[in-house]
């Protein structure tokens, strides 16, 4: 198969699993299963359990740039509850697409559309925003570049907490170094 990963070339290949820490004899499950990790969790969710967790790949010059979004676009719960924590297994910098944030973001906007599976024929789509009864939010800003973004440069082994309606981005790898990290998707267990 050489340098392809199920008929794309791994260039391409940008994110691993949505489930690794399911796997009982994975390095990632024996991480979700620390109990510093959560007691760590437990200050910024009651109950938390990790939902999904994935491998972020930035190939060295050849990382793609991700658009602005909250991780609740794509994994939404309601109530909104829950913290994404980013770990960083290379130094992310300016240069190899590290995180940039727009502080307080979440406390400001309302969540755009949202990605959501079922519905036609199971066919996953964009879905219009949940409605919202916090009057002062404002809609998601359509042109973000202009914001007041602030870049996150972290060393390898450094986690960053995020709360799930947070805007956040991250431009392409420009460097010749890669930029990978380990995100977990933590929320309040509901039936």
């Amino acid at each position: 198969m050489g340098s392809h990963c199920f008929g794309v070339s791994a260039a391409v290949v940008d994110t691993i699993g949505h489930g690794l820490h399911n796997d009982a004899a994975s390095t990632v499950h024996a991480l979700c299963s620390q109990p510093a990790l959560a007691s760590m969790l437990s200050r910024f969710v009651a109950e938390p359990v990790v939902c999904m967790s994935k491998a972020i790949l930035k190939p060295a010059s050849k990382g793609a740039k991700v658009p602005a979004h909250a991780d609740d676009q794509y994994f939404y719960t309601s109530p909104a509850s829950g913290v994404t924590l980013w770990f960083a297994l290379d130094d992310a910098t300016e240069a190899n697409g590290c995180i940039e944030v727009l502080p307080a973001s979440h406390l400001a906007y309302k969540l755009g559309q949202r990605f959501a599976c079922g519905g036609d024929a199971g066919k996953a789509r964009w879905a219009p925003p949940p409605p919202v009864d916090e009057p002062w939010r404002v809609d998601f800003p359509a042109k973000c570049d202009e914001l007041a973004w602030e870049a996150l440069p972290v060393r390898a082994g450094a986690m960053i907490a995020m709360d799930r309606r947070l805007l956040h981005r991250s431009g392409a790898n420009k460097s010749g170094e890669s930029r990978r990290a380990l995100t977990l998707h933590v929320c309040v267990f509901v039936f």
